[in-house]
């Protein structure tokens, strides 16, 4: 009987392991060498988080009161209470992960620090940059060189940013916990900050706006009715509008309030070396197991397929 055709056992296949044992060893050794050049090459990546709360800040909604809201529906213009507050913690986490706040944060380092970056010194606390990619000295984008776009676009950015960026709910206590993944532990915590800040400038910004609006159409309506009480009612409004300007002014927190600031992360969350090493190096021994078992039993598996 050839070996072709000798009966396959789990006895016979222990026996043929380890007759093979040095080209199976040998194999094993090449990817556990490899395995270490892998792990030593991948960039550590650190990440900064913070625990933020919703700000507990009325909004206009709630600035008017119950007996006024049947005068607030007749005048109109947004103002009548709706009967709920927006839900703060879903509006910061839709904006954060939007195109258009991306947008209004985005500069030069964030763009060169999200798509160019090679490594991080930790010596001298610098980032790496890729030199295939930008060009720090002439600052040129080399991949760009000759089109039309001379840069990339936010778009890009944005893809890069999403991957790095990530915020959800606690169910439990209603707090948003907010996170920034990166090779440089510095640009980890320093986005954070500039996100959290962002996010309470948009909002306040916003509110003042829909504040001013809302005060300059009361005015416009109090000129144009007639009847004491209205106006007087108008009036109230007015002065709730003109709370809700003040609130908004005198509070950088108008979104959301730091419970646990971000914090320059000391240890990396990411790669595991040694889980690395011990995979791929387990991937090399199946590899190597199945390379002999084939050679020794192919007939019969290629019969069995058929």
């Amino acid at each position: 009987m050839t070996d072709n055709h000798e009966k396959f056992s789990l006895y016979n296949l222990l026996i043929l392991m380890w007759d093979k044992k040095i080209f199976i060893l040998f194999l094993t050794s090449l990817f556990a060498i490899l395995s270490v050049y892998i792990s030593l090459n991948i960039n550590n990546i650190y990440q900064s988080s913070a625990v933020i709360e919703p700000a507990n800040i009325s909004s206009n909604d709630n600035l008017i009161p119950d007996r006024l809201g049947a005068v607030a529906s007749i005048v109109g213009g947004g103002l009548s209470n709706g009967g709920g507050s927006t839900d703060k913690s879903q509006l910061a986490i839709q904006m954060l992960q939007s195109r258009q706040f991306f947008r209004s944060i985005l500069n030069d380092d964030i763009l060169i620090n999200l798509l160019a970056v090679d490594s991080y010194d930790h010596s001298s606390e610098t980032l790496i940059i890729d030199d295939k990619i930008y060009d720090q000295k002439n600052k040129i984008w080399l991949q760009f060189q000759n089109k039309k776009q001379s840069r990339p676009s936010y778009l890009e950015a944005h893809m890069e940013y999403k991957k790095i960026v990530a915020a959800n709910i606690n169910k439990t206590s209603g707090f948003i916990n907010i996170s920034v993944r990166h090779e440089s532990p510095i640009f980890a915590k320093e986005f954070l900050d500039t996100i959290i800040n962002e996010l309470n400038k948009i909002y306040k910004n916003k509110t003042l706006q829909d504040a001013d609006e809302a005060i300059q159409y009361l005015n416009q309506q109090s000129s144009s009715i007639a009847p004491a009480v209205i106006k007087n009612s108008i009036s109230t409004l007015i002065e709730g509008q003109l709370n809700a300007k003040m609130l908004a002014a005198t509070n950088q927190n108008q979104l959301l309030k730091v419970v646990d600031s971000p914090f320059y992360p000391e240890l990396k969350i990411y790669p595991s070396r040694a889980m690395t090493c011990i995979l791929i190096t387990f991937f090399g021994l199946i590899f190597a197991v199945s390379i002999v078992t084939f050679n020794k039993y192919k007939k019969i598996l290629l019969n069995a397929i058929k």
